[in-house]
């Protein structure tokens, strides 16, 4: 029994092993349709099936009270101003989305911003709306956020236009890099601006490193259990047949009950059984005598076979003695 469940297991973690892991990654056929499935400001890397998951950067801190999401600065050194920023998320709080008068008039929903700086008036000016899809260009993981306030030329103060006239709004770029030795969650570094239109950012997260996919994971746990849960069931079940099927004597030798012995527990009959104990092998006759070919004085051994025949009664009788007295003979 022991060993067919031992098999059992064998088999199943083989099959396991062979399937693959759960919801693995998607391959390049099905990624446009993979990618639109995947959490929100989460990504695969189409070059290595990497999984990145960059959500935790975009939860509020319930620990420490927090209800909403986090925001992250950085110092714009000779640009003159700092940037707030968010992942997957706006940096402003409800407060400050209700009460909107500080906001660039050109917004009109201040809660897509995704990051922002305070010009000399006080103002508010969106640098792109927060997107919550996250892209590798090449080997850089990115988020792009678009359609922020209106860009201002610097030399005539005037708005930048696109080919077509319209006025042209700021975007933001934030290029993530995997820094596992961090202890923060992130740290985001300004890079530069182009024209006051587009500005570029630099974060360092643990979060940019790979991750292991959340169902992958639960499978993974599922698997382990179960087969912890049939190596249980092979050793438990593996020590009560032992029990079942070997004793130990007083004398410190084994004794082995055959199919035949243990059936006459039932059937009080011990016709042509075999029982083996510390001082050999032997075959009992029609009596329940004990006999071999060497002729030689068996009564010792015949008196403990009466001992045991004795003790099997009360045990079919329902009288079961587990501290046999072997030597009672």
């Amino acid at each position: 029994m022991a060993n067919i469940l031992l098999l059992l297991v064998l088999s199943l973690f083989s099959w396991v092993v062979a399937a693959g892991p759960v919801n693995s990654s998607p391959d390049n056929s099905n990624s446009n349709n993979d990618q639109q499935a995947l959490p929100e400001c989460t990504v695969v890397n189409a070059a290595n099936k990497a999984f990145y998951d960059l959500s935790s950067l975009s939860r509020p801190n319930v620990e420490k009270g927090l209800s909403k999401p986090p925001a992250f600065s950085a110092r714009g050194f000779d640009y003159l101003y700092n940037f707030t920023l968010g992942v997957c998320a706006t940096p402003l709080s409800g407060s400050s989305i209700k009460n909107s008068h500080d906001i660039d008039s050109s917004i009109k929903n201040a809660s897509l911003i995704g990051g922002y700086y305070t010009g000399l008036d006080g103002i508010k000016y969106s640098i792109g709306n927060f997107n919550q899809t996250p892209i590798f260009r090449g080997r850089k993981l990115v988020l792009t956020y678009t359609n922020g306030s209106y860009c201002r030329d610097p030399h005539t103060n005037g708005y930048l236009k696109d080919a077509n006239g319209k006025n042209l709004r700021k975007s933001t770029i934030l290029s993530f890099t995997c820094d596992k030795e961090m202890v923060s969650k992130a740290q985001a570094s300004f890079v530069g601006a182009l024209n006051g239109c587009d500005y570029f950012f630099e974060v360092r997260t643990p979060h940019a490193c790979i991750t292991p996919k959340k169902a992958d994971d639960l499978a993974a746990i599922w698997i382990f259990l179960f087969i912890l849960f049939a190596a249980l069931s092979v050793y438990f079940s593996g020590g009560f047949l032992y029990k079942t099927l070997f004793r130990r004597n007083n004398n410190g030798g084994w004794i082995h009950l055959s199919n035949n012995v243990r059936s006459g527990l039932k059937n009080n009959s011990f016709k042509n059984s075999f029982v083996t104990n510390h001082r050999g092998e032997g075959l009992m006759d029609e009596s329940g005598r004990y006999q071999d070919d060497t002729n030689e004085d068996n009564d010792d051994t015949n008196k403990l076979l009466d001992h045991l025949d004795s003790n099997l009664e009360n045990v079919s009788n329902g009288n079961r003695n587990e501290n046999w007295d072997w030597n009672g003979a």
